[in-house]
């Protein structure tokens, strides 16, 4: 039965499906009140990074709960990426703006910053890119309300002036009314701001946005309010990304985190940042925590709360989500349809699933997918493979972009020097949504590059001819199973060899290991 996926919840509802209870992430929540309480200036920028679907926003709904629980005076304002319409600087800073005069209701705060230098710049802006526009129109502009200052003063000006007065009069007329609501420094500075290019205001939006709250925050010297802005989804910002747009995307907000060194930031996004790529003083100024996946004692006690009892089907569950909180939530939920019509049974839960391919691909790229795709069929990879894959598929991803690619938080080192491992959920739903066709050609292919390296090698690693045999047996069982090197010294290397039965694949060595089989395969 064809069933809607979203449906408006009732006020207040309280439900046992997956993903509405919190695990509680004692360390990450440490990690924030450290952060709170640390006096600022300096700057502090508080990173939470991880897999989709493993629970960052969760985590971050926790932390505003506690935020405003601990301290009803402070202020909270989040900026989610996922909106397209929100990931340019303009719309963004606009959009904070807002949320800090407002709360969730709508309703204007007790004591609410005021924006005047911003809301200024933003409107000479707007004017600035839509010429053909009357001034009088931006009064209407939602960013302004009736308790805006600039709105108040303005208003007036905006109603009086002819149709032919020009912009640059009017802006400065509206610019003077505004003066007792402006620093000395910021009145000089938008004096200057009609004679700038769009780009070139564009550029100076968020100074102008951090000199307002920067002003606020030091007017409450009676009772400070600690404030925090948290910036959700981060990745979404390289949804369009384009050869040489690393680090010019986000350009607007590492300036505003420049401009307010006042505020705590909170940022959530899959990746880790490398701000300090770009400048090395970031090093000092990101405090960056991996979100990595619940324990096996959570994942039970969350099963448990949710109705899921039957310790096959947890082990089961637990085996297949490696701990990510969106495929528990996708499993409880299946649990509960399945229990409609009959007993839950362990093989009703599998790791792919497409909901948890949509989240783990979501904001990648075709060239980045494809690549991925490939290097999932392998255990484990270094950059000689790495290069190898992409030239021998043409995944269009560049040979050169290596270390960029290995920047994704669901790829780790592996146990060999050099090498690299991907998170398991994300290789299982890989590899299951991939054509078979392909991957045994993918296995193909890679069997041979380790034995061309084994071959230039007077003495290979045992984890090279192991590979090599490993890729052989599944590209082509009789071929890997009849090569001359094949068993040679396997049973002295692993201490199960002599009991595994390797037509089946069921058990191989992990690449570095001495002994043990740690890696299961599927036959």
């Amino acid at each position: 039965m064809v069933k809607p996926r979203y449906t408006p919840p009732k006020r207040n509802q309280s439900t046992s499906s997956a993903g509405r209870q919190f695990t509680d992430r004692v360390d990450f929540i440490t990690a924030f009140k450290t952060a709170l309480s640390t006096p600022r200036p300096p700057h502090r920028v508080l990173v939470y990074y991880g897999i989709g679907g493993i629970g960052k926003t969760t985590l971050r709904k926790e932390l505003a709960l506690r935020f405003a629980a601990e301290h009803p005076e402070g202020l909270w304002c989040t900026l989610d990426f996922v909106m397209p319409s929100l990931r340019g600087p303009e719309a963004a800073l606009a959009s904070l703006v807002s949320g800090f005069i407002h709360d969730e209701e709508g309703n204007r705060r007790k004591n609410a910053p005021s924006f005047p230098a911003f809301e200024l710049a933003y409107v000479t802006y707007l004017q600035k890119v839509e010429p053909h526009k009357s001034i009088r129109e931006y009064r209407n502009v939602p960013l302004f309300d009736e308790n805006s200052i600039l709105f108040q003063t303005a208003s007036t000006i905006w109603d009086l002036a002819s149709t032919s007065i020009s912009v640059l009069k009017l802006l400065n007329r509206v610019r003077q009314a505004l003066r007792d609501h402006l620093t000395r420094q910021q009145d000089e500075e938008l004096q200057e701001l009609p004679f700038y290019e769009p780009k070139e205001i564009l550029q100076q939006l968020p100074y102008f946005f951090a000199a307002d709250l920067r002003r606020w925050i030091e007017s409450q010297k009676g009772q400070p309010r600690p404030v925090v802005i948290c910036l959700d989804t981060y990745e979404a910002l390289w949804e369009k990304r384009t050869p040489g747009t690393q680090f010019s995307i986000d350009e607007w907000v590492r300036e505003l985190v420049a401009n307010l060194p006042e505020a705590l930031w909170l940022i959530c996004g899959r990746e880790k940042l490398r701000w300090n790529e770009r400048d090395p003083e970031w090093a000092e100024v990101l405090d960056q925590h991996l979100i990595g996946r619940m324990s096996n004692t959570d994942v039970v006690g969350f099963l448990n709360a949710c109705g899921v009892t039957d310790p096959k089907v947890q082990e089961r569950v637990i085996k297949a989500s490696e701990g990510v909180p969106l495929y528990l939530d996708l499993a409880v939920d299946t649990y509960n349809e399945i229990k409609r019509e009959r007993q839950p049974r362990p093989e009703d839960f599998t790791p792919v699933r497409a909901e948890v391919m949509d989240r783990l691909l979501r904001y990648l790229n075709d060239a980045e997918t494809v690549t991925l795709r490939t290097l999932s069929v392998s255990r484990w990879w270094d950059e000689a493979l790495f290069d190898h894959l992409v030239r021998d598929f043409q995944t269009a991803y560049s040979v050169g972009a290596f270390a960029d690619l290995m920047r994704f938080s669901f790829i780790g080192p592996g146990d060999v020097t050099g090498t690299y491992t991907m998170h398991q959920l994300m290789r299982e739903n890989l590899i299951g949504t991939s054509a078979p066709q392909l991957v045994q050609k993918v296995h193909r292919s890679i069997a041979r590059h380790f034995e061309e390296r084994n071959r230039a090698l007077l003495s290979p690693a045992d984890w090279l001819r192991q590979e090599e045999i490993y890729h052989l047996v599944h590209s082509d069982e009789p071929a890997g199973i009849t090569q001359p090197n094949a068993m040679s010294g396997w049973a002295t290397r692993t201490a199960c060899a002599g009991s595994c039965k390797m037509r089946k694949h069921t058990h191989w060595p992990t690449p570095g290991a001495s002994s043990g089989c740690s890696t299961t395969e599927p036959a």
